[in-house]
């Protein structure tokens, strides 16, 4: 089960296929959507407050389903507004400070692939054999960060860390733990 924060006042939960959407009014949680779905595939990730700037701007909460399949939610009207189909294998997504680009891990071939969130167009790509982790740079806008063994042997553990820019196939800083 997830349980992720979506907005000030919202907050889901997700079990299988299924998402419920909670809301805080008057002191009290009461669920206002109990059965979002999305072709019935189950959820892998949830990521909270996306600005949507594709067709209708709004504020979203981003779903990463099996197959790679990815939902932007409306956060007021709890409508899908936007779909696109990743890579099959994706397996997590981070979201620039500003949402204007996302990327997506597939830990199995070792890529990390960098997309507009507003054509959904795959800008540029990473291909290591040790990828374990993304996670997006909250302190600066516009950078994440991968781990990845200094050998880019997968067999063997992460011990290094790399900060890229979304906007820019350039690796910014290297840290080895």
């Amino acid at each position: 089960m997830f349980v992720q924060r979506v907005s000030e006042t919202q907050f889901l939960t997700a079990v299988g296929p299924q998402i419920k959407v909670w809301e805080s009014k008057d002191g009290r949680w009461h669920l206002v959507a109990q059965d979002l779905r999305f072709q019935g595939l189950n959820v892998l990730q949830v990521v909270p407050l996306v600005k949507l700037r594709y067709g209708v701007k709004a504020k979203c909460f981003l779903v990463l389903y099996e197959n790679g399949n990815l939902c932007f939610w409306n956060s007021s009207s709890l409508m899908c507004q936007h779909s696109l189909k990743l890579p099959q294998e994706t397996e997590k997504v981070v979201v620039d400070k500003s949402s204007r680009f996302f990327a997506g891990l597939d830990k199995s071939a070792g890529q990390v692939r960098v997309y507009s969130v507003k054509s959904g167009e795959e800008i540029w790509a990473l291909n290591f054999a040790s990828v374990s982790n993304i996670e997006a740079d909250s302190e600066c806008e516009n950078q994440f960060v991968i781990a990845i063994n200094s050998l880019d042997d997968p067999s063997k553990e992460a011990d290094s860390l790399l900060l890229f820019q979304f906007s820019q196939k350039s690796m910014v800083k290297y840290w080895k733990t």
